[in-house]
């Protein structure tokens, strides 16, 4: 195949789900239509409806643990893009921001394909789902170039497909859920796709509480409960990434429920007492035993002379989809790195994320 039409395809790719999606372009579909405050069909992009649907199936599968219109309410507890000085948020204010969101304020319609809101103030937010499809996309871009042996990696959402060149399975390690380590809790061989959503990267600290950047769309606060962090397994990496979420907000054991019914399995793992336990369903990977190379290099992510210059392209471009930072990581993905004070780097030249201002077309998005 040839490497440097597949990089050029690979950065289309990332482009294109950038430029629909992000909520920091302002010309992107999304920004345009949060910004709309008609009520009217609104018409998108087909790649776009398909996530919007998609997240509209699994928001209805988890009983709205999964939103995608929760995004006033991430804002108003500061975790999303636009940082304020925090003011904590009164019962009402959340009760108010409540009668914003809701899911079933927003209708899909096929053809041609379109979205509308039903209040004016609806606005979605794709950051919990998207970054997978990203992870789908490349993928499909690589099977498209013939290539059946690989492993995607998006800023911690991962795909794997075959082996290794030496024929052995694709590591992949969830990240122990300590606030100030980088290592791996448990490596597992994975065939198909991973995505991992935790509580201990991205929160916030008022008085001697820690309120979680997982918003619970039924009550509009932080969720309260000992889950540290899921990892979820799937066919396809969208799906993957909302269940992530979905489960940190609903719990393990709902979580499991409609995990029975559905292709998938997951890995939790729970804060008792000052120790973490996990727990998973049947068929997640078994756990392999942590090698020296698990421990000094967090994720064993590499692709072979079939990849080497899509990874490239893959590590720098997934720069801003869904943060202004350089690639850190999912909330739970190994891929995160800090520098030697302890503030979240760039993977790839490890500067603090305050030293990034300007970034060049490849790292536009990233989370």
């Amino acid at each position: 195949f040839d490497s440097t039409s597949l990089r050029a395809d690979i950065d289309k790719v990332l482009e294109s789900v950038n430029q629909a999606m992000s909520t920091y372009l302002p010309d992107s579909e999304v920004s345009r239509f949060n910004a709309a405050q008609e009520t009217d069909w609104f018409p998108i992009s087909s790649e776009t409806l398909f996530v919007i649907q998609r997240a509209q199936e699994i928001s209805e599968l988890t009983n709205g643990a999964f939103d995608i219109t929760v995004k006033p309410l991430v804002e108003r507890w500061n975790f999303g893009p636009n940082k304020k000085d925090f003011v904590f948020p009164t019962e009402t204010e959340v009760e108010k921001l409540r009668e914003s969101i809701g899911f079933r304020k927003l209708s899909v319609q096929l053809e041609p394909p379109a979205i509308k809101k039903s209040i004016p103030e609806l606005q979605i937010d794709l950051s919990a789902i998207a970054k997978g499809y990203a992870v789908d996309r490349v993928a499909s871009t690589i099977e498209a170039a013939g290539i059946d042996r690989y492993f995607v990696d998006v800023g911690g959402e991962v795909f794997a497909k075959g082996n290794k060149p030496d024929a052995s399975p694709w590591r992949v390690g969830i990240e122990s859920p300590e606030e100030n380590a980088r290592k791996p809790h448990r490596v597992i061989a994975l065939e198909g796709a991973m995505a991992t959503s935790g509580d201990y990267r991205n929160f916030l600290i008022v008085g001697d509480k820690r309120y979680s950047h997982e918003i619970d769309p039924k009550t509009g606060w932080p969720v309260e409960q000992s889950l540290a962090s899921v990892s979820v397994v799937a066919a396809d990496c969208l799906t993957a990434d909302a269940l992530a979420t979905a489960i940190m907000v609903l719990g393990p054991k709902l979580a499991s429920a409609i995990a029975t019914n559905h292709e998938f399995e997951f890995l939790s793992i729970e804060r008792r007492e000052n120790k973490f336990v996990d727990w998973s369903t049947a068929k997640f990977p078994a756990a392999l035993q942590i090698t020296d190379r698990d421990q000094s290099s967090a994720l064993s992510v590499f692709i072979g002379a079939f990849i080497i210059f899509g990874i490239a392209i893959l590590a720098m471009a997934v720069g801003a989809i869904f943060s202004n930072r350089p690639i850190t990581g999912s909330c739970g993905g190994l891929a995160a790195k800090t520098d030697k004070d302890g503030a979240t780097a760039c993977s790839l030249c490890e500067k603090p994320v305050s030293d990034c201002v300007e970034r060049s077309p490849e790292s536009r998005l990233d989370r």
